[in-house]
């Protein structure tokens, strides 16, 4: 948006606390408002976080709805303004997030540009032209996001960050509390990571791929160990947390601590089982051998019959008997 000249006169309080005149643009305001923050802590000075995030928000007001005020008024302080919209834009914020999650739930982003469309619609929406309420919507997003990875969640963080220029304004992220922290980081992750030789971001986004299986990867069909994995998740902790599911990580080290005890226990089962029948076997050939050497020993063993005369002996000279006198013929002498 280009710069709106605005009348002279005094500047609005609002614009002095942004350190502007009145000439000021949306840019402009963007960018004073991110160089103030960098010198708030907002968990530390509530006060001055409230006064300096009113003072933008009233600014972008002021210049989306070209107000002027006029210079005989006192602009003291835009909290009385900001009171009577709050409500209302709260209540289209929580419209316009309600109408966006229910659409993304429904039928998820296919990709980034799918993802950019859908959220460009929704910012182009004219519900969406009050400054508060867009406030708002950006914070839902942004809890959204940082709530934890869904189905589309992966397209839509690219989208968000150009569309709420995070990548350009993070101190802005402040604002949204213990999400806005998580989203900082996450960005910063994601811009780490895209420094990274091409060979490597590609290595690491199979992981993160492979992240968002309802199953772990089954054999072949991922080459990375369970322990790069886990350095992969330690090295991005946040963006991971948006763009996948860093909670199969633990549930499948789990379901591996599991699988390899009762792998244990089977082989353990197997294992007895298999000396049972070894030594079962074992004692049957002992058996067969005493059985088969005593046969054998029996074998060899040759019987000596009665009169018979062992080979090399010296027989005896045999003796015949005398004939008996009755069976010898009588001689008749003549």
């Amino acid at each position: 948006m280009a710069a709106q000249q605005r009348p002279e006169g005094e500047t609005p309080s609002f614009l002095q606390v942004l350190g502007l005149d009145n000439d000021a643009s949306a840019r402009e305001i963007r960018r004073a408002y991110a160089r103030q923050l960098k010198r708030i802590e907002p968990a530390l000075q509530p006060e001055a976080f409230q006064e300096l995030r009113e003072a933008y928000e009233f600014a972008l007001h002021w210049v989306a709805e070209d107000i002027q005020p006029d210079r005989n008024d006192d602009p003291a302080t835009p909290a009385s303004m900001r009171q009577s919209l709050r409500a209302g834009s709260q209540a289209t914020a929580r419209a316009m997030l309600d109408e966006f999650r229910q659409s993304i739930s429904g039928q998820p982003p296919r990709d980034t540009e799918d993802a950019r469309l859908r959220l460009r619609a929704a910012l182009d929406d004219p519900r969406l032209q009050d400054v508060d309420a867009r406030f708002a919507f950006e914070g839902g997003i942004a809890n959204l996001l940082a709530d934890g990875w869904r189905p589309g969640h992966q397209h839509l963080f690219g989208p968000s960050i150009l569309c709420f220029e995070w990548h350009t304004d993070r101190p802005r992220l402040k604002a949204y509390g213990h999400a806005g922290a998580i989203i900082d980081k996450a960005v910063g992750e994601l811009e780490i990571h895209q420094t990274q030789p091409a060979a490597q971001r590609e290595e690491q986004r199979d992981v993160i791929r492979d992240l968002r299986r309802d199953s772990p990867p089954k054999r072949g069909e991922s080459t990375h160990s369970i322990e790069f994995m886990q350095e992969v998740i330690a090295s991005y902790p946040n963006w991971l947390h948006v763009v996948t599911n860093t909670a199969s990580m633990a549930q499948w080290h789990e379901d591996g601590v599991a699988a390899s005890r009762r792998s244990r226990a089977d082989a353990a089962h197997k294992f007895r089982k298999a000396a049972s029948v070894f030594v079962m076997w074992l004692l049957v050939l002992l058996v067969a051998a005493v059985l088969g050497w005593a046969l054998l020993s029996e074998a060899e063993v040759v019987p000596h019959h009665a009169g018979a005369s062992s080979p090399g002996a010296i027989s005896a000279p045999v003796q015949t008997a005398a004939p008996h006198a009755s069976s010898v013929p009588s001689l008749r002498v003549r």
